[in-house]
């Protein structure tokens, strides 16, 4: 048998996902094993979901992946059970997994040396979200994230270090290196895990003990000892030391050589480098393996910073010559952030902090250069955090204002719904489109704040409408991060703001992105099941851009998805982009899910929607840029008289006059 175990046939995996698939009542809930040992599979249950609470009771078979024993002579057995690929790419003690590209990051295939953690790989694959519980509890909040980030195309190979539960309840610290595989638009296929041991002489009398201080395959120190070291040398300089410099690198295309020729020449590649910067920096340098292509290098005793420019130099060109990794010869480059510490520098994270921004400036130079920390870059830095705290003072001054924009229903040509969209009156920047403020602010605490605004805000106008008798059947609104990680308080707060504007949880229609859903779904977060069981909808914005795949759609319960902008741009000249609008449109008839293509600007555009299905709907300016409120009231009070084209959209049914939501009309 190979090494690598799948659930074959239906079983426990394949019938949880037929009953997802296709009964968008159904809903998942761990159960614990008999005698406690811990969760034992995923049950499904359709009564329950459908009655919105957990289930008292659940009929079905036990799958505990605790009770299987190696000597059971119904269970096929892995005749090398220890077996998994190490760094080398030989056989030896290397758990290796594959993570299917959804948001729930389900387990697709394990090496059966996972035996010697106490678990059964067969057992694991057919209750494939078994291994994230696996995870020590003081760093799955850290796993879940990483996890999530996957999807996202700026996520490259890398390593992280944690502890797993095995099966006797001690805590192991092990090394992952994790690789996202994707497809030609970046989509994500699969993520590939290797784990190995840290320290083999772990016993259970020291179950979580501290991570060792340097990295595995480099022998370098790691990202927190470096940190401690440069906090030590920084308070060195304040007592009279010399100055000292950080020089922060990111290896060029190393991505690349991954997925061409796998983890092993990707690791062999690094301890080349590796080997090259310890012949570069001197006996008192400190050089760090941060993760994945990331090092840096911790300059001392330097009577002159500049000197950091001629390591840096010299880095370059060694590291630029031919990497012989078996029979190939690699080519690889190197970007590089430097920063000078000396007595006036605030703390570790500062400097390193300015490396980095050196390094982000080298990057957009070209690649393959150095770059020093200069004042430009820390005004810049600056400017970002003075938007911050502007932001702050303009929810109470009120320079906030909210714009719409409609969605039309293609088969009557009525507006069913708005988006709101937020506008900033800067007093001295001037006017600010969301797009240029949004992405600075989005981690900062002011963006809780600003989303309650735009909530608040957006009901009073459709309680407006509604008093007026022209209110639309949606209002659509994009939640952040921020607001779906405050959980309870959020459905508190939605809930509360639709009482006081006296609308039903069924006008609203919250978005969501896929690594939003991604990020609730691996840290167990209930928010958006909560929302929808007071009746608010839920729709995926931008489907399609961060997974290969559109059939986990089936196991998630959401009302609508919308194609994402790119797609529509691309899809009148792109036969790919088109393939995949049609395939959106085709899943979301089949699921039951409507449909929403946004930023349609041409009638060329238009006609790649023709003949979906009733319900399916569009925005963008070839109807109506997003106008003040207002105007937004106008568009509702003549919605109904204009028409589209019967020829170009044939299974529009009553159509949209020439003329008012024409082509550009708004631009």
């Amino acid at each position: 048998m190979s090494s690598f175990h799948r659930a074959s046939g239906v079983g426990l995996l394949g019938s949880a996902f037929m009953l997802a698939a296709f009964s968008r009542l159904s809903s998942l809930h761990p159960v614990t094993a008999p005698g406690g040992a811990g969760p034992a599979a995923l049950l499904i249950s359709k009564d329950s979901a459908a009655k919105d609470e957990v289930p008292r009771r659940l009929r079905g078979r036990f799958h505990n992946i605790f009770a299987r024993r190696r000597d059971d002579p119904k269970e096929p057995q892995n005749p090398n059970p220890t077996q998994g690929h190490d760094s080398s790419g030989n056989l030896g003690e290397t758990v290796v997994l594959r993570l299917r590209g959804d948001p729930s990051m389900p387990l697709v295939t394990i090496t059966g040396n996972v035996a010697r953690y106490g678990y059964d790989p067969i057992a694991m694959t057919a209750c494939p979200l078994f291994y994230q519980t696996l995870v020590h509890p003081d760093d799955a909040h850290r796993v879940m994230d990483l996890l999530a980030q996957m999807a996202m195309k700026w996520t490259k190979m890398g390593t992280t270090e944690f502890r797993i539960r095995s099966k006797d309840g001690v805590y192991t610290p092990v090394a992952c290196r994790y690789r996202p595989l994707r497809d030609g638009a970046g989509r994500l296929l699969e993520t590939e895990l290797l784990l190995s041991g840290i320290d083999e002489e772990k016993t259970a009398s020291d179950p979580i003990g501290p991570i060792p201080a340097t990295d595995r395959l480099t022998g370098f120190v790691n990202h927190s000892t470096f940190k401690e070291r440069t906090g030590q040398a920084l308070a060195e300089t304040r007592r009279g030391a010399p100055s000292i410099a950080i020089l922060y690198l990111d290896l060029d295309w190393l991505e690349n050589v991954t997925e061409t020729l796998g983890c092993s020449a990707g690791d062999s590649l690094l301890k080349s480098v590796a080997d090259r910067l310890a012949l570069c920096t001197r006996e008192t340098d400190l050089v760090a393996h941060l993760g994945g292509d990331k090092f840096a290098i911790l300059q001392t005793n330097l009577t002159d910073v500049s000197n950091a420019e001629g390591l840096a130099s010299r880095i370059r060109d060694v590291l630029s010559a031919p990497h012989l990794i078996g029979d190939a010869e690699m080519h690889v480059t190197v970007s590089i952030g430097m920063s000078a510490g000396m007595f006036q520098t605030g703390g570790p994270g500062d400097i390193l902090t300015q490396a980095e921004l050196a390094l982000f400036r080298a990057k957009e130079q070209g690649r393959n250069k150095y770059c020093f920390h200069t004042g430009e870059l820390d005004r810049e830095a600056q400017d970002r955090v003075a938007l911050v705290a502007d932001l702050g003072r303009a929810l109470e001054r009120g320079e906030l204002e909210l714009f719409f924009q409609q969605q039309v229903e293609l088969a009557t040509g009525l507006i069913v719904g708005m988006e709101p969209l937020i506008r900033w009156n800067h007093p001295a920047r001037g006017p600010l489109r969301a797009p240029e403020f949004l992405p600075i602010v989005e981690d900062a605490p002011v963006m809780s704040a600003l989303g309650q605004w735009v909530l608040d805000h957006a009901c009073e106008q459709m309680s407006a409408w509604r008093e007026a008798g022209i209110c639309p059947p949606k209002l659509t609104m994009n939640l952040s991060l921020k607001q779906l990680q405050a959980g309870e308080r959020l459905v508190a707060s939605i809930t509360q703001t639709l009482s006081k504007w006296r609308l039903s949880p069924r006008d609203l229609e919250l978005d969501v992105t896929e690594s939003m859903l991604a990020h609730v779904i691996l840290h167990g977060n209930d928010v958006l099941n909560q929302l929808q069981r007071l009746g608010v909808e839920i729709a995926i914005d931008d489907f399609g851009t961060l997974y290969s795949s559109l059939d986990y759609l089936k196991a998630y319960r959401v009302n609508r998805v919308k194609i994402p902008c790119a797609m529509v741009d691309a899809g009148a000249t792109d036969p790919e982009a088109s393939a995949m609008i049609w395939a959106i449109m085709d899943l979301g008839q089949k699921l039951g899910i409507d449909v929403v293509a946004q930023r349609i600007e041409t009638r060329e555009q238009l006609g790649l929607l023709s003949g979906a299905t009733p319900s399916a709907r569009a925005q963008g300016f070839f109807f109506s840029a997003p106008v003040p409120a207002v105007e937004a009231t106008q568009l509702l009070l003549r919605q109904g008289l204009v028409e589209l084209d019967r020829e170009l959209v044939p299974s529009v049914r009553t159509g949209f006059r020439e003329g008012y939501y024409g082509e550009g009309y708004y631009r």
